[in-house]
């Protein structure tokens, strides 16, 4: 089906969304033992990419490999990847005390969660299942679609995708945040797979840390010097992380790396179109529907 891939990847994230939501319903009500329903939880998970992928690669055709960055990580990348990773688990652990704090998140432990849970089947399907699979979409195949109309729009757009790709409210800026700094990720290392290394330990530290968090969140008194802290952290590591960056691009530039994903240098003009051909196609605004829609029946 002729379509630009800016315009056709969001309807890979609308079939992916749908497909989530029935598998969710379906499992709402089911009587299963706990490593049963990770284990029932983890093949829906996997069908609800697989599906749309299949369906999305035979309408549209999906990226040529090399799009996708499914290369080892550029040697040069390792200080900017270490800045930006310890900048993802940073500030989702600030934003979460503080939503804890004002009472917009319950953060249950996982020792309540998953007590009975397998330790193997737990971190399959809690841990390793869901970064691959949303990886390979949100920061490999959307990314590749968008970069047409420009890297800023590439990582805002697949960004705002995987955060409505979870269907909360409350925890939106976290996996928007997130997103975004998975993206930087693997821009400055061309490379996929450090951002999915980075999912997995984000992904850890969620299952095992929660409990710690609401702890902090809850009882400690000192609750906002630690939140100027975190914060002063978070500012530092922000300009660590540039400051990295622009070193490896600069080596990039010194090996004769091309380190340009769009295919041309575009002028303002083709800047602001390419972003409202992504921000503004109806598949993307599809998408945004379907997350309002949800997290307004959520309310209810």
């Amino acid at each position: 089906m002729k379509m630009r891939s800016c315009t056709s990847a969001p309807i890979l994230c609308a079939m992916l969304y749908l497909c989530t939501l029935a598998a969710s319903m379906l499992l709402r009500g089911a009587d299963l033992s706990t490593n049963l329903y990770l284990l029932a939880t983890g093949g829906a998970q996997l069908l609800s990419y697989l599906v749309p992928l299949i369906l999305y690669g035979l309408l549209f055709g999906l990226p040529h490999p090399r799009a996708l960055r499914l290369r080892a990580p550029h040697k040069k990348s390792v200080g900017a990847l270490l800045f930006l990773g310890l900048l993802v688990l940073l500030f989702s652990f600030t934003i979460s005390l503080l939503l804890v704090r004002v009472g917009f998140l319950t953060v249950r432990g996982s020792a309540t969660d998953f007590s009975r849970a397998d330790p193997t089947v737990l971190f399959f399907v809690v841990i390793l299942l869901p970064a691959v699979c949303e990886e390979i979409v949100f920061r490999g195949i959307l990314p590749a679609a968008f970069e047409s109309c420009g890297v800023l729009p590439a990582m805002v757009g697949s960004s705002l995708l995987f955060a409505f790709a979870h269907m909360d409210l409350t925890r939106l800026l976290i996996y928007f945040a997130a997103g975004m700094l998975f993206c930087a990720m693997t821009y400055v290392s061309r490379s996929l797979f450090p951002s999915i290394l980075m999912h997995i330990l984000y992904n850890a530290a969620m299952v095992y840390l929660a409990g710690y968090v609401r702890g902090i969140a809850v009882h400690l008194e000192s609750f906002a010097l630690l939140l100027i802290a975190l914060s002063v952290l978070i500012g530092l590591l922000s300009m660590l992380a540039l400051s990295a960056a622009s070193r490896t691009y600069a080596a990039y530039a010194v090996e004769g790396l091309d380190s340009a994903y769009t295919p041309q240098k575009m002028t303002a003009a083709e800047k602001w179109h390419g972003r409202a051909s992504v921000y503004f196609s109806l598949p993307f605004l599809m998408c945004v529907l379907i997350y309002i829609a949800v997290v307004i029946l959520s309310l209810e």
